[in-house]
């Protein structure tokens, strides 16, 4: 993956692009769940989801070292979910589309979804922080 950007498409395996992510990681379901949650909950909300999605993770790049697309896809469908309610849309896009690159057996394209995956991840995990921060204060 070196020295491929984050948005260039996978030109030498054939593989069709994913959507470029939004301008920011978070979208209006996020705007919702910040202005219609207590700050206590959104807290507590925003931890369990920063630490569920470190295990997502994990379990990604395990699965993606031995092969596992049963796996990958099983981890791809709740990260998906957890995701979603959450409003990082860029993030349950990458996740779907995981999803179904295991179903089929596209292990490249599995691979370089998992790599998108963990970009996005860190994006959504510094906004959170930046939120949980301004939550302290």
């Amino acid at each position: 993956m070196r020295g491929r950007s984050y948005h260039s498409p996978a030109r030498s395996s054939g593989l069709s692009p994913v959507a470029a992510p939004p301008a920011a990681p978070l979208g209006d379901r996020w705007q919702e769940l910040q202005t219609g949650l207590p700050c206590a909950f959104l807290h507590e909300y925003i931890v369990l989801f920063l630490d569920s999605s470190a295990s997502y993770v994990a379990a990604l790049q395990a699965e993606l070292h031995h092969a596992d697309l049963q796996g990958l896809a099983f981890t791809a469908d709740a990260l998906y979910g957890s995701s979603a309610l959450l409003g990082a849309t860029s993030l349950a896009a990458l996740s779907r589309s995981l999803e179904r690159y295991s179903q089929a057996n596209n292990v490249a394209a599995a691979r370089l979804t998992v790599h998108q995956i963990i970009a996005e991840m860190g994006r959504v995990d510094l906004a959170l922080r930046q939120v949980l921060s301004e939550l302290n204060d």
